[in-house]
C-alpha cells in the first residue's frame, strides 16, 4: 500500500521540483541554524528519509509513470551539498542497496513508515557521517542488538485504503528490534513526542528534531550517546 495523499502522487513522478527561490530558502534555513549551533560548540547534521515509494517503486500502479529524471528529496540533497558545508546524508542509496541484496523488508507494506531494519540503515548512514567529526562517537553495528522477525499486524495505511489485504500482506513478517528489559539506557521523560534518554558511560550529547520516522531510530540513537533530548517537530526555535 501507498499513500496518495498531500502530493505523493505527483512527488513519485518527480513532477514538482522546488524553485532556484525556494531552494535557496531552505539553504539559507539551514545555514542559519548550522551557524547558531556552531557558535554554541555543537553540530548539526541532516538526515533525508525517502518515501517508500523512492525505494519500492515497482510496486507502484504501472499507470503512473514518472515525468523527470530526480525528485524533491534528491533535488534538495544535491543543492545543498554544493551550496553548504552542513553535512547532508540521504538514505536512500543505503536503503536501495540494502534491497538489492536482499535485505528483509525496509518499510511495511501496510504502512508510510520503515521498519526497524530500515530504520538502523538510516541510523548507519547518519551515525558513519558524524563518526568522521566526532570519532568517540561510535557507530552501534547490528550485532549490538537483538532481532527477531514479527507479523505486521496492520499499519497507517490500512484503514484508508478500505479494501481486505490479500494472505500475502498480512503474512509478511519483519525484522523488529527487541526491547530488553532492563533498556540499556534510561528514560528521564517518555512521551508521543518528546523523549529524554541518558545511558552511563558514553560520551556526547545530541538534540534531535525528528518526525514519525524517526521514532524508530529512538533506541539506536540512546544507545550511542550519553543524554540525547528528541523533540517531534519540525521547526527550530533558538532557545
Amino acid at each position: 500500500l501507498f499513500y496518495n495523499k498531500e502530493g505523493s502522487v505527483r512527488s513519485f513522478q518527480n513532477a514538482d521540483l522546488f524553485s532556484p527561490a525556494e531552494l535557496q530558502t531552505i539553504r539559507d534555513n539551514l545555514t542559519g541554524r548550522a551557524e547558531w549551533l556552531r557558535k554554541r560548540g555543537a553540530h548539526l547534521y541532516l538526515l533525508v528519509v525517502p518515501a517508500k515509494n523512492r525505494v519500492y517503486g515497482e510496486f507502484y500502479p504501472s499507470g503512473i509513470r514518472k515525468v523527470g529524471s530526480i525528485g524533491r528529496a534528491e533535488q534538495t540533497v544535491e543543492y545543498l551539498r554544493e551550496t553548504t558545508t552542513v553535512p547532508v546524508e540521504f538514505a536512500l542509496e543505503d536503503l536501495l542497496a540494502a534491497k538489492t541484496n536482499g535485505a528483509a523488508l525496509l518499510y511495511f507494506r501496510q504502512d508510510t513508515h520503515w521498519t526497524d531494519h530500515g530504520a538502523f540503515l538510516g541510523y548507519r548512514k547518519l551515525m558513519r557521517r558524524i563518526h568522521r567529526d566526532l570519532p568517540a562517537a561510535i557507530p552501534a553495528e547490528k550485532s549490538d542488538f537483538q532481532w527477531e522477525y514479527r507479523p505486521e499486524g496492520g499499519g497507517d495505511l490500512t484503514p484508508l485504503a478500505r479494501v481486505a489485504l490479500g494472505k500475502s500482506a498480512t503474512d509478511a513478517r519483519y525484522e523488529t528490534l527487541v526491547r530488553p528489559q532492563p533498556l540499556p539506557f534510561a528514560y528521564l521523560l517518555q512521551h508521543p513526542f518528546v523523549n529524554h534518554t541518558v545511558r552511563n558511560g558514553r560520551p556526547l550529547k545530541a538534540f534531535v528534531l525528528y518526525d514519525s520516522f524517526g521514532v524508530s531510530m529512538i533506541p539506536f540513537l540512546a544507545s550511542t550517546f550519553g543524554e540525547v533530548k528528541y523533540l517531534r517537530r519540525h521547526d527550530f526555535n533558538e532557545i
